[in-house]
Order: structure tokens, then sequence, then C-alpha cells
């Protein structure tokens, strides 16, 4: 907090008595006013002039349900001593041990903030790095500051890793526990980092022919229900296209369609554990909740496992489940409206490769997984379906 102040106090100083100074006004006003500017002043003076700033350290456990994909329960665990990290980790177990459940999905957030206060110090402090390097790459390219020294440090800057990730990349872990050995896994993840920016439905990849029109499902023989299935099936043919050509794999990916007929592309990713899946879930759910536009739609484009055997698959945990039940593979689409009607389409993998076979699953019925064997059970690649 003290340097974020002393970057503007050097070149204020540095420019007080040039024609210059009234461009680093204007570029400061730009970058680093707003309540976050203030914010950062108004801590830097209360740490030099008043007290030492009140940490506090918290990890909060969340779990999750596997049939429901809800968060049932958070607790938190008050690291102020610094704890040791295994004993956390033991305090989690004992938690998780006797839950009665063959495996367990839950989440671990570590959480650095002001002292009786419930904002998350890091949702100020890596838009407050950012905010401080946008601004003098802005004032260099109005006042040309073309000197060697200034411009390796700046280069340097630029390749630091907390320019390029988020507060959950940092501080959040996914694990899932198993009882039966009393033992944790802990998940590997990646997401594609997309700009926060919503596109009209009609700009949307797929939605249009090669010579720019409308793609007709009519065409197709495809009859959608009304306008927002519409564009769900063009959104399944879309992804069944790029599911194919990439050797039958897609990232999860997680699609919010408002009522001004925009759509916003959660960042796609990808995920060793269930874990993943559930998280990601309940954040697009609180992101819905604390939208202030309406949320029409959701859809989910993602892989499942699809077994023969309903009644011994779920005493069995994920791992063991895989190896033993001869699973086959599904490319599998899913949408919720507003009114809470769910749509559902699952194709087997190595047969989505053909547009015939995709458009035929489409024409069938609204939830194609009834053409699929009834002797089969649906289990999300990334997190358990009850289907």
């Amino acid at each position: 907090m003290s340097e974020y102040r002393n970057v503007t106090f050097v070149i204020q100083k540095s420019l007080a008595h040039t024609n210059l100074l009234s461009i680093y006004e204007e570029t400061r006003d730009e970058f680093l006013s707003g309540d976050l500017g203030k914010w950062f002043v108004g801590k830097r003076n209360e740490v030099l002039k008043e007290h030492p700033f009140k940490l506090q350290k918290v990890v909060k456990v969340t779990i999750y349900d596997s049939l429901s994909t809800l968060k049932i329960t958070s607790q938190k665990f008050t690291a102020e001593d610094d704890a040791d990290y295994s004993s956390l980790i033991e305090d989690v177990r004992l938690l998780l041990k006797d839950n009665g459940r063959i495996e367990t999905s839950f989440s671990v957030e570590f959480i650095y903030k002001e002292f009786e206060s419930e904002a998350n110090l890091f949702d100020k402090l890596l838009p407050g790095v950012s905010n401080i390097y946008k601004f003098l790459c802005a004032l260099n390219q109005k006042i040309g500051d073309n000197s060697k020294l200034f411009h390796d440090i700046m280069n340097k800057v630029g390749k630091l890793n907390i320019l390029k990730v988020n507060r959950t990349d940092l501080f959040v872990e996914d694990y899932v526990y198993y009882s039966s050995n009393d033992n944790f896994e802990r998940g590997s993840r990646i997401e594609l980092r997309l700009p926060k920016c919503r596109i009209p439905e009609n700009k949307m990849f797929g939605m249009l022919d090669e010579l720019g029109g409308d793609i007709s499902l009519d065409n197709l023989g495809i009859n959608p229900i009304d306008d927002i299935h519409k564009l769900f099936l063009k959104i399944i043919i879309c992804h069944a296209f790029l599911y194919s050509h990439q050797n039958n794999h897609i990232m999860s990916t997680i699609i919010l369609v408002y009522d001004d007929n925009t759509c916003e592309i959660q960042s796609p990713f990808d995920t060793t554990i269930r874990t993943t899946a559930y998280r990601k879930i309940n954040e697009v759910a609180d992101c819905i909740i604390q939208s202030k536009d309406p949320v029409k739609a959701v859809i989910v484009i993602n892989e499942m496992w699809s077994y023969p055997n309903n009644g011994e698959v779920l005493a069995k945990n994920y791992e063991e489940r895989v190896k033993t039940e001869n699973p086959i593979s599904l490319f599998a689409c899913h949408m919720v409206d507003k009114c809470l009607n769910s749509y559902s389409y699952h194709f087997e993998s190595d047969k989505v490769g053909s547009l015939s076979y995709v458009i035929d699953i489409l024409k069938q019925d609204i939830d194609a997984t009834i053409h699929l064997s009834s002797t089969y059970k649906c289990n999300f690649l990334g997190a358990d379906n009850k289907q």
C-alpha cells in the first residue's frame, strides 16, 4: 500500500516543474481515482501515521454434495497465530472422516482480510497492482520516456505472474477425500481466461452460415420450442463440431444468456477431479444472484461417463468405477432457463464426428438422454450427476 502511493509521489515530484504535470494528473485520475484509489491512499496514511495493518488470515473449507452440486457447509479455521498448514488439514480430515461418504469433494480457500471486515484484501490488491502498471504504460505513451533503464524495468514488471492471475489461482485449492483409505487427492486445473464481455447472440461463433446468414434449423429438420431453445441447439451443433475436431475432448464451458439477448462465456476449464466443477457451478450461481441484469438461461457444455451397471456404480469411488465399470464416453450439453425448465442432450463420443448422428439426436426428443440405453447411468467426467 505504501509503494502504491510512493510511485505517484516520485512521478509527481519529478514532473512538478515541467509542462508534463497536467498530463500526469490526467492519467492518474483516469487509472488511479475512484474508491479503489482512495482506499490505497487511506490505508497507506493509516499504516504510516496511526497503527499497523490489522491482518486476519482465514482458511475456509467448503464441502459439496456430489448429488446436488450444492454447497452444503462452510467451516472457517482461523489462522491468527500462523497455525501450521498440516494441522489445519488434519482438522479437515477429522471433519470429513465420519461423514459416511465414500468420497467427499471440498475446496480450501485462503482468505486474507482486514480484521472485522469480510472483504478479501486481494480483491483490492490485485486490481491495484494492475492499475499501477496500466497507469505507467499509459503515462509513458504520452510523455515518451525512451531510457533503457525504464523500458527494462517495465518489461520485467510486464512479465510478472501477479498481473496474469486472479485470486482463485493463488488461494483456492480443490480436493477430494476418500474414506476407504483416509486419503486426500489434490486436483490440478487449467482455465482459459476470457475478457469479461457480453456478445450478442447472433454474433456468437457458429450462429451464422458461411454466407453470413442465419443457420436454418428447419432445413435440418429440427424444431426448436422457442428462441432460447433455438440458440441452445445452435450452440450444441457448433460445440459438437469443435469436440470432434479436438480428438473428442472439450473444456467444460458455462455460458450465461441474459434477457437482453447477449451471452457471456465463463472461463472454460479442465480439471483432474470433480470438485473444480462443483466449485465453478456454485461460483456461477453466485454470479447470477449478484448480477444486476437478469439471466434467462445457463448453458453447460461438458463430458460425461455413462455406466451399464446402475446398482453397483455409486458404491465405488470415482476412480474405481471408471476403471472397473466399463463406462462409455459422452459429449453432453445442458440448459436450464429462468423458469427452471431443463434440457439435456447426450452424444456418444465416438459418433459425434457424424453430423447426421448429431442431427438425429437433436430431432428425436428434447431430452435426448432417453435415447441412450436405459441400463446406463450418466456421470459427469468432472462432477457426478444423478439422472
